[in-house]
């Protein structure tokens, strides 16, 4: 598959360089002091600051493959021994002490002022800093002892410990010391002032935009504390003295009742918090290949967002305007609450997206593809809390479209409330790996903080559904559904596949969660859930795909990369005179940041690159012939594979 890349247009100072240029210097202003960049030079992956402490938040009562770990043993306070007033109070610092900006790293100090003599049964007159001792984080900052958010172990020779980034979950931070007595139990010693942000509890966060598969139609979701309004006020970008137009959405949430079973529908600070109202406007009328400006929030101005700037898509069936776009897949770490990030994985991958997104001199970007394992909060409200600071930026700027993964939606009780409908329990074919991976969630926080397009019919969107952008047309599936013939879903398959005009949009790719086509070592572990799993797909839908020419399959789940030639039932399928691709290509992209899979390969014939780096993936649709996919490593920006697929798109075959 080597060609010549197109020619491409020389860089001048165009209206879209313009608009490119405006949005590197808005971002400036929009990044909080924690996030922004120190140079306008390409960003290295940022460093996390090596600790002598050991972060155990999420880990203490973690559901996962591994099992539940039990929580803290925290004796509660009764009303009697609170904080004493006055000048004996114990009390820790925090610096800086609020309010403070979103993304603040914090510095706690003041133990060593503490006195442990007072006679309580558990105090360590002689040791300091008693072993086991820990600072443990409250978020509300009124919650009970055993209710924490996280903590961290103190150390000897700890003077001070750090938190963050602390982001606005709408509620206050508190700061407690805790020392455990020889049973193992621990007690309270002294707490922190409560620490807010500058913005307060109602402001906006989590935003995203996503079209609704109609045209001059945007989506724009945000989430603060308040219930209502839900204003979104929006103009041309370009027009001098801007007419504001105004709408009022809707707003929602949802209760730890919705969820189909435990960890999830459990209510604490590790588990289910509070998701706040999630806000819904929609915008219409919009004129197509446009940049908007718009903000949105509250009435009051103190409760908006900055203003943000996003540009809709050209009509469908336009083919001479490219198509760029980022996709990848299993974007979750194991960052605890108030920990810090790991180094080149999530926060990276967005970072590197970010510096794609708003640089002046390169490709525009058009959208994001997110294939499954969205936040891996398994139960964990406080991870979608991460989840959307983490991507407000890039998702406030263009839309951002996902699918299912297993620990989004894999659960194995509570089926009555799963909001895709499936019968029973969900999908557990005796040959598959379908288990509890989200922990309980069935979808439900995904169907609520997500609007996927919904118009094709048979869609059930987030699950499956499907959307045009220019001369793309995509399709998304759930890989945690039954998807034999005669299902729900291969019935919506067949016929969105059918009612594509490749006159209008030429590229056809589909995205779903476990790939087709892996190369991943098989061995008595990885069988079930690697090699057995792809036969299945391949029998079950691959033919449909051969016969109607989808170009792309986009997939994640393996935490690796690998592209494949075109492939039909395991064989290369190019033009022996051109090269040109006569089967479907499949992209495995899940190294957004979920831990590294082993290096460990079986030799197909098929298998064209593979690795393991942390990266996204960036595809550039030329025209209606030419595309270029490349995989971007978070550990320099650097292009580790790349490849150009050329298609005529006639190559359909009869199975």
């Amino acid at each position: 598959m080597k060609h010549k890349r197109p020619l491409r247009e020389s860089v001048e100072m165009s209206p879209a360089f313009l608009v490119r240029l405006a949005l590197a210097v808005l971002i400036c202003f929009i990044h909080s002091p924690a996030k922004a960049n120190s140079t306008g030079n390409e960003p290295e992956a940022r460093r996390t600051p090596s600790r002598k402490t050991h972060w155990f938040g999420g880990a203490s009562v973690r559901h996962d493959d591994a099992g539940t770990s039990s929580p803290l043993k925290i004796a509660v306070r009764t009303g009697d021994s609170t904080l004493n007033a006055g000048e004996n109070q114990r009390t820790l610092r925090v610096n800086p002490n609020g309010p403070i900006p979103v993304g603040q790293i914090v510095n706690v100090t003041g133990w060593e002022d503490l006195d442990f003599s007072r006679g309580e049964p558990w105090s360590h007159a002689n040791i300091f800093p008693p072993h086991g001792d820990i600072i443990a984080v409250y978020c509300p900052h009124d919650a009970q002892d055993d209710d924490y958010l996280d903590y961290q172990e103190i150390q000897a020779g700890n003077k001070s410990l750090e938190f963050g980034p602390l982001i606005n979950m709408r509620c206050e931070y508190e700061f407690r010391y805790l020392t455990q007595d020889s049973n193992g139990t621990y007690h309270f010693v002294a707490a922190s002032p409560a620490v807010g942000f500058v913005a307060g509890r109602n402001m906006v966060t989590q935003g995203r935009l996503s079209e609704t598969g109609r045209p001059g139609e945007m989506n724009v979701m945000w989430v603060s504390a308040e219930e209502s309004p839900s204003i979104v006020e929006w103009s041309i970008f370009t027009e001098l003295n801007a007419t504001w137009r105004r709408v009022v959405g809707r707003s929602h949430t949802y209760a730890a009742r919705d969820m189909c079973n435990h960890p999830a529908n459990v209510t604490s600070a590790l588990l289910f918090r509070h998701p706040g109202f999630i806000h819904h406007a929609l915008l219409t009328d919009l004129a197509p290949s446009t940049n908007y400006m718009y903000t949105c929030g509250g009435e009051r101005k103190s409760e908006r967002s900055s203003v943000r700037i996003f540009k809709t898509a050209p009509p469908v069936g336009t083919l001479d305007v490219p198509v760029n776009f980022f996709v990848f897949g299993d974007l979750g770490e194991e960052q605890s609450a108030t920990g810090p990030p790991v180094e080149f994985r999530s926060r990276t991958t967005i970072e590197r997206i970010e510096y794609d997104l708003f640089r002046p001199y390169g490709d525009s970007y058009d959208f994001v593809l997110h294939v499954g394992d969205v936040s891996y909060a398994e139960g964990r409200g406080y991870r979608w809390e991460q989840f959307g600071y983490l991507t407000e930026t890039v998702a406030m700027t263009i839309p951002y479209y996902l699918g299912i993964g297993n620990h989004d939606y894999d659960h194995e009780a509570g089926g009555a409330k799963d909001p895709s409908h499936a019968p029973g329990n969900g999908y557990h074919p005796p040959w598959g790996s379908y288990g509890d991976d989200s922990g309980g969630e069935c979808g439900v926080p995904i169907v609520n903080r997500f609007r996927m397009p919904s118009t094709a019919p048979k869609s059930r969107a987030p699950f499956w559904y499907s959307h045009d952008y220019g001369m793309v047309h995509m399709i998304w599936l759930s890989t945690e559904h039954d998807y034999y013939p005669g299902s729900d879903m291969h019935n919506f398959l067949v016929s969105d596949l059918e009612a594509v005009d490749r006159t209008r949009t030429p590229w056809v790719f589909l995205m779903g969660h476990r790939p087709m086509y892996c190369s991943r070592a098989i061995d008595e572990i990885t069988a079930k859930d690697n090699y057995i799993i792809q036969v299945h797909q391949r029998e079950a839908y691959e033919d449909v795909l051969y016969r109607h020419g989808v170009d792309i399959f986009f997939g994640g789940h393996y935490h690796a990369y690998e592209r494949t030639c075109p492939v039909y039932n395991g064989s290369c399928r190019e033009s022996a005179e051109s090269g040109a691709a006569e089967a479907t290509v499949h992209l495995l992209l899940g190294t957004g940041g979920a831990n590294q899979d082993f290096d460990r390969w079986d030799p197909h014939s098929w298998s064209q690159h593979r690795g393991i780096d942390y990266g996204y993936g960036r595809v550039h649709v030329a025209n209606a012939s030419h595309l270029l996919v490349e995989y971007v490593l978070n550990v320099n920006g650097s292009v580790a594979d790349s490849a150009w697929i050329v298609s005529s798109h006639d190559w359909h075959h009869t199975v």
